[in-house]
């Protein structure tokens, strides 16, 4: 059941775990402090976590689709199975098992939410060598899906340096035209809530006329958008499963 808890900055809200269903997915959660707080048990699927202090949790092996923005997991305890494109959870994971140079990098350089493997690897090859390599990918065991990611950039050579998307809401329907919504989100560009925007999106749509019934997944906001539409005779299951992450 999706929650929305909602705090103030610099004064964040305490969670407490008894109080929460189990199932927490499409949640939204901003400036809430749930440090220390075991949620192993709950479906942490789609969430957005923003503005938050997380430092101590236990996070749940269910993750799929998490945004973090933001959120200190500094000493979380992070699932073996953490999928290789989230971040602020990832660079923590890296952080926790290699070593302190590298963490430090990885940590700095995906700070702007711009940055991913492909641009930090020459980064690091920059500031330590090639020598990081290896003992970081054995370091990386632990978390499988990471130790592929990085292995698959090392071993095809997949690095370069980062281009910059324009950050705008013009939106591709998939198989289809691109509708231009940017006018009528020009204010919501500060929210982080991606099932809010979906269901405002879908609205929108529906609005101008839609025949197809599409459906809207976002994928992100920040830094940029990436809005997915499709139309709802095409979708089959869950339609962020078929499209899935860098890992599905």
């Amino acid at each position: 059941m999706r929650t929305v808890i909602i705090g103030e900055p610099g004064k964040l809200r305490r969670l407490a775990a008894r109080d929460l269903p189990r199932d927490l997915r499409d949640s939204y959660w901003r400036w809430v402090d749930f440090s220390g707080v075991d949620l192993s048990a709950y479906n942490m699927a789609w969430m957005d976590i923003i503005d938050c202090d997380a430092r101590g949790a236990i996070v749940s092996p269910q993750v799929r689709g998490m945004v973090s923005r933001r959120t200190d997991w500094r000493g979380a305890v992070i699932p073996a199975n953490l999928p290789s494109d989230i971040y602020d959870l990832v660079p923590e994971a890296v952080r926790q098992v290699s070593a302190p140079e590298v963490g430090a990098i990885v940590v700095q350089k995906q700070s702007d939410y711009r940055s991913s493997w492909f641009d930090t690897i020459p980064v690091l090859d920059a500031q330590l060598g090639r020598g990081w390599r290896k003992p970081t990918l054995a370091a990386l065991a632990v978390f499988p899906l990471l130790a592929r990611r990085l292995k698959y950039h090392l071993d095809q050579n997949v690095v370069g340096v980062r281009v910059d998307r324009e950050a705008n809401f013009s939106v591709v329907k998939i198989g289809g035209r691109a509708v231009d919504l940017s006018g009528e989100l020009a204010g919501a560009k500060d929210s982080y809530d991606r099932w809010a925007m979906a269901r405002t999106i879908e609205a929108l749509l529906a609005s101008r006329g839609d025949k197809l019934r599409s459906k809207v997944h976002v994928g992100q906001l920040h830094p940029f958008p990436m809005i997915y539409i499709k139309a709802a005779e095409e979708i089959h299951g869950d339609m962020r499963e078929a499209i899935g992450g860098r890992d599905g």
